[in-house]
C-alpha cells in the first residue's frame, strides 16, 4: 500500500509539472526508496511482482529514517507541498545540527588527573593523548548523555540549547563519518555516468565490442544516461566501459 501511494503522489506531482511544462522530478536512487523503485521497474523489469526491499538499495547508509527531511524536505519545498512553517523549523534543525558538529570539532580535552577520573566514573577507557570531542564520540558506547555526566563537557558544551532529534543526528553523523564518506565516493563516481547521456537514436548493435545479450538488453530499456545503463540487468562493467569509450570517441570525431 505504502509503494502504490508513494507512486501514485510521484505520478501526480509530475502530472501538475507536465501541466505547467516544467521538468519532471525524478528522485535518484540516493534521495529516497521509491527512486530506487522507480529506477529498478524501469531499468531493470519486472517478470514477477515488485516488492521494496531495503536490499535492493545500494546506498542504504544515505537512506536512513533520521534524515529523511534532509533529503526530501528542499524538494517538497520547492515544488510547494511543504508549509513555511515546516519548512522554517526544517532550516532551524539544519542550523543547529552544524552548530552542534561545530562544537564537537573545535572542543578538544586533555588527558588531566581531572578528565581522566570523570572518564572512569562513566565507565570509559582513559585518554593517552589531546582529543577532540568529535573523535571521542566515536567511541562505540559512549553518547550525549553520558558525556552529559562529566564536568569537562558540561562546560564546553551546553546540550540545553538542542532538541534529542538534534543530538541523535549529530551522534550519527559522527559515528557513521567513515562509512559516510566512502559511500559519498562511490556516489559520486556513480553521479559521473548520470551526467554522460545516451543520444536518443544511439544504435547499439553498431557499437563494436557489445554482446548480442548486452545490445538486447540495451535496445529494449532504451537507457537515457550512462548510469541507467550500468543499472539494467545483464549489462556488466565491460559493457559500460565499452560505452563510454564509444561516446568519447564520437565526442572526439
Amino acid at each position: 500500500y505504502e509503494e502504490a501511494a508513494a507512486q501514485g503522489l510521484i505520478a501526480g506531482i509530475n502530472a501538475v509539472l507536465k501541466i505547467r511544462d516544467q521538468k519532471p522530478l525524478i528522485l535518484h536512487r540516493d534521495q529516497a526508496y521509491i527512486g530506487v523503485m522507480i529506477d529498478d521497474l524501469i531499468t531493470k523489469g519486472v517478470i514477477e511482482p515488485y516488492r521494496m526491499f531495503t536490499s535492493r538499495a545500494e546506498h542504504r547508509l544515505f537512506l536512513r529514517e533520521d534524515n529523511a527531511d534532509f533529503r526530501l524536505t528542499k524538494i517538497g519545498w520547492e515544488l510547494g507541498i511543504i508549509s513555511t512553517e515546516n519548512y522554517s523549523n526544517f532550516k532551524k534543525k539544519q542550523v543547529a545540527i552544524s552548530s552542534l558538529l561545530k562544537k564537537t570539532k573545535k572542543v578538544k580535552i586533555n588527558p588531566t588527573p581531572k578528565i581522566q577520573r570523570e572518564l572512569d566514573k562513566i565507565g570509559e577507557n582513559r585518554l593517552k593523548k589531546d582529543v577532540k570531542i568529535f573523535d571521542l564520540l566515536k567511541r562505540p558506547n559512549l553518547n550525549f548523555v553520558k558525556l552529559s555526566k562529566c564536568n569537562f563537557f558540561k562546560e564546553k558544551i551546553d546540550l540545553r540549547n538542542f532538541s534529542k532529534e538534534v543530538l541523535d543526528q549529530v551522534q550519527i553523523l559522527i559515528k557513521y563519518e567513515g562509512y559516510l564518506i566512502r559511500q559519498n565516493q562511490e556516489l559520486k563516481h556513480i553521479k559521473k555516468l548520470d551526467r554522460i547521456n545516451l543520444p536518443d537514436n544511439l544504435e547499439f548493435s553498431q557499437i563494436p565490442g557489445l554482446s548480442t545479450e548486452v545490445v538486447e538488453n540495451l535496445e529494449k530499456a532504451r537507457p537515457t544516461n550512462l548510469g541507467e545503463a550500468s543499472r539494467i540487468s545483464g549489462i556488466t562493467p565491460a559493457a559500460v566501459s565499452i560505452l563510454r569509450i564509444h561516446l568519447h570517441t564520437k565526442q572526439a570525431a
